[in-house]
């Protein structure tokens, strides 16, 4: 009896809301390990290729809309590594030993030296080695770790980054691209507002805030 066939055992409840609808099959399987036959029924196959059988996560679903926009625009797509060492996860990225972010108290660490990562920054320095030729552009989506645990945060969740490296390349176009990337997303013309912010690892920096879907405020 292969487990891969649509094979149902025989019970009071398929019969009574199957058997008048489908064609059976009646056969005998003989288990060696209780010397006992089971009496099964296979029913039409047809019947089950109408069935769902689930749908992909809603966040595989959110990871492959942000990869398809952004391939479309000719980004590749690095994974990186999830286990990282403290010079890529911090070090190379301007975070000092002192920032609260490096402390055990919000990262999860194997060794002094090799942790989970906090931020899918790393990968940016990583290939920023690899690759010599200019221009080059990729997206990296994944899992990162951070020691938060209350009503809005967990300690593992995804984050998506991407890095633009040319000669060209300039302020507005990001601002551009993540308009046109934000109004796909949630297939609706959002409006943004920019505002300057501060990050050790990129200068000049900012964050964008969208609208809200009900009262379209950006506040």
């Amino acid at each position: 009896c292969n487990d891969n066939f649509f094979i149902l055992r025989y019970i009071d409840f398929f019969k009574f809301f199957f058997l008048k609808k489908f064609k059976k099959k009646q056969f005998l399987y003989y288990s060696n390990t209780k010397n006992i036959f089971y009496e099964f029924y296979f029913y039409n196959v047809l019947f089950f290729s109408s069935l769902s059988f689930g749908k992909l996560h809603p966040i595989t679903q959110g990871i492959k809309r942000i990869l398809y926009f952004f391939q479309l625009l000719g980004f590749s797509h690095v994974k990186g590594k999830e286990i990282e060492t403290k010079k890529f996860n911090f070090f190379l990225l301007n975070i000092s030993d002192d920032h609260s972010a490096s402390s055990d108290a919000d990262t999860f660490y194997f060794t002094n030296d090799i942790l989970l990562r906090t931020h899918t920054s790393s990968v940016q320095i990583r290939e920023m080695k690899k690759n010599l030729l200019l221009p080059f552009n990729f997206i990296s989506i994944g899992n990162v770790y951070r020691k938060d645990y209350d009503l809005t945060h967990t300690p593992m969740f995804f984050q998506t980054e991407g890095l633009v490296v040319s000669t060209g390349a300039t302020m507005s176009q990001l601002v551009g691209i993540l308009f046109k990337f934000l109004s796909f997303f949630y297939n609706s013309l959002v409006k943004i507002r920019v505002r300057s912010s501060y990050f050790p690892f990129t200068e000049p920096s900012f964050e964008i805030d969208i609208n809200c879907f009900y009262c379209s405020s950006l506040d």
